[in-house]
């Protein structure tokens, strides 16, 4: 027994040594594996978690810039909206400051309620009663403006009333010319006015229609005429007129400094390619008056030599609006009186007298 005994603990004793033996546990042998398997995963979600760590802080970092980007652009666009509407009002003020009608003379068909037609042409745009202009319910009612010049004109702008009856301008038409007949009435027709809603402005193009008269006109009905503003856009014909002559509008003058009889003076503004002047307006009465000083008498184109009473310019258009001497014209009293002198006046637009043809006085000649 004791040999056995001694037998088996020199076999324990004699395992080699490079043999590994594992340790005993309270369950037995440890695996050694698992454990390894362990530390690697962990290694393996530490590093995941690291990356996913360092991808959000990389996304939080994009989001943050992409905010940035995003307020700045934000802010572009809120300077380029003020932007715009600064020079959306610089347009504005630019189209008042163009507006040729400012220096203008208005008239109308009647006055209402002390609604002067000038209140049309003052650069205000208020839609109130007390900014418009006003006529009574006229037949066919007008309101014209003088532009004192020729215009090539782009485009009329109107501003229709607010607080009342903007209705009343369905229909109305803009027209625009050189001729004041008719109350400038008869000129080409730029626009007709459909509607314009209350308060509102409405611009209409013209594509530069030429014209020293710029009319708006309600026809075929019995209306009242209400205006808040109307401006007008446009650049000067720029006629050029010989050297030595005046102009104004859309016409040129020549003034002489001798005398000839009707009959020459008419002979000589023809062979200057022009006529004798005629008369369309009052304004071109008052300009045709400051020509020569007080007391001065110069032949103007009116003459009744083919029928005694009938008076006809030297264009043969008949006389619609004078501006008579008190108690002239007397050729129809007998007196061979003819052909007509203007009175020119200190104060006054002047005035037309009769006289005998044989007579001689300076003259004055027109190129339209």
């Amino acid at each position: 027994m004791t040999e056995d005994n001694d037998s088996s603990t020199m076999n324990i004793l004699d395992i080699d040594d490079d043999m590994y033996v594992k340790p005993r546990t309270r369950h037995g042998f440890q695996h050694s594996d698992t454990g390894q398997h362990s530390r690697d995963e962990r290694d393996l979600l530490q590093t995941s978690n690291n990356n996913l760590t360092k991808e959000r802080d990389q996304l939080q970092t994009s989001y943050n810039n992409l905010t940035k980007e995003r307020d700045q652009l934000q802010t572009s666009y809120n300077n380029l909206i003020k932007e715009r509407d600064q020079h959306q009002r610089e347009i504005e003020k630019l189209k008042i400051k163009g507006n040729v009608a400012l220096n203008g003379v208005a008239t109308q068909s009647s006055l209402y309620n002390n609604r002067y037609a000038s209140d049309a042409i003052d650069g205000k745009r208020n839609t109130h009663y007390g900014s418009c202009t006003h006529t009574q319910k006229d037949r066919n009612p007008w309101w014209r403006v003088d532009l004192l010049n020729v215009y090539r004109i782009t485009d009329v702008t109107l501003t229709n009333r607010g607080d009342c009856c903007p209705e009343r301008l369905d229909g109305a038409e803009i027209r625009i010319g050189n001729s004041s007949e008719n109350n400038g009435i008869n000129n080409p027709r730029c626009a007709v006015i459909s509607h314009i809603p209350a308060g509102e402005t409405h611009t209409f193009q013209c594509n530069e229609m030429e014209g020293r008269y710029v009319v708006v006109v309600i026809p075929g009905r019995s209306e009242w005429l209400t205006l808040c503003e109307l401006e007008v856009h446009g650049t000067p014909a720029g006629r050029s007129c010989p050297e030595g002559w005046k102009t104004s509008g859309s016409s040129c003058y020549y003034t002489t400094t001798v005398i000839k009889t009707w009959e020459e003076s008419r002979k000589d503004c023809n062979e200057r390619g022009a006529h004798l002047v005629i008369i369309n307006s009052r304004e071109e009465q008052t300009f045709i008056n400051g020509l020569y000083g007080p007391g001065n008498e110069t032949w103007i184109g009116l003459t009744n030599v083919d029928t005694e009473g009938t008076w006809k310019w030297v264009d043969g258009t008949p006389l619609t609006t004078a501006y008579w001497k008190t108690g002239k014209p007397s050729s129809s009293l007998g007196a061979d009186q003819d052909c007509v002198a203007f009175f020119h006046h200190s104060s006054d637009p002047g005035e037309w007298n009769d006289e005998e043809c044989h007579k001689s006085n300076n003259w004055i000649c027109e190129i339209f």
